[in-house]
């Protein structure tokens, strides 16, 4: 027997002892992948699920923005509405990247009736000095 057999083989572990042990290392190994198979696959429908909720809070997110602005559009464009919600509307819906016609007809609200924003109002009024 060759030096690299001895080391392999202990004096103590019979032939079937070895098979017995081969074939258990087998089959643990083949379990193994297996279970590494079953977590790949479950790995890969939670990435999916993920990436579909993503697609779809996003989409949730262009809609609520999209009905915020239609509802903006309606404050400006109601006559119903006082003057001053309709401004604070049209500043909103400016913020928001609104534009168009509903623009044109906030711009037109503005010069219709004289009209302070809140910054205006809560600045200090300054007092002539050197009376």
């Amino acid at each position: 027997m060759d030096q690299r057999c001895r080391l392999f083989r202990r004096p103590h572990i019979t032939d079937m002892e070895q098979l017995l042990f081969a074939g258990s290392a087998a089959s643990a190994a083949i379990a193994l992948i297996t279970l590494l198979t079953l977590l790949c696959k479950s790995v890969r429908k939670l990435s999916r699920f993920f990436e579909e909720q993503a697609n779809d809070t996003k989409q949730l997110r262009r809609h609520d923005k999209e009905q915020y602005l239609a509802i903006l559009r309606l404050t400006i464009v109601s006559q119903e509405m006082p003057l001053t919600e309709r401004i604070k509307a049209g500043d909103r819906y400016i913020e928001e990247g609104g534009n168009g016609a509903v623009r044109q007809l906030y711009e037109q609200l503005l010069t219709k009736q004289p009209y302070r924003r809140e910054e205006e109002v809560c600045k200090p009024q300054s007092s002539p000095q050197g009376q």
